[in-house]
């Protein structure tokens, strides 16, 4: 009887070890492309930054109060539109407010082609 019930008690700790190794591989699974897509971004912002003494001379004339004020605004703007798409996602549907953000990125790639 000893070696059964051992045997269960140590069937059943292995099955709560596997739950939670479920969950945190699920959780990690959810979480990388999280990290992953705001090193990106936290890295085209310190791009930008080291730029902005050279594109301040290009874009708005020497002026770099302008080139920061910029990046302020884009720095404001994302959170706003994740905000917003995620109120359209909540309202409509995921595919929405993919189709929405997508079609942004578009228009401003082109706009960025466009410019002289």
């Amino acid at each position: 009887m000893a070696v059964s019930s051992d045997t269960t008690a140590l069937l059943s700790n292995e099955s709560r070890c596997m739950s939670k190794l479920r969950r945190v591989c699920v959780l990690l699974r959810a979480l990388w492309p999280l990290i992953l897509g705001n090193a990106f971004e936290f890295y085209e912002f310190s791009i930008y930054a080291f730029f902005i003494p050279y594109l301040s001379k290009v874009l708005v004339r020497g002026n770099q109060v302008a080139s920061w004020a910029l990046q302020w605004v884009v720095f404001v703007a994302r959170p706003v539109g994740g905000i917003l798409l995620g109120w359209v996602a909540d309202r409509w549907s995921r595919r929405t407010a993919l189709i929405t953000s997508l079609l942004g990125c578009v228009v401003s790639t082109t706009l960025q082609g466009a410019l002289p």
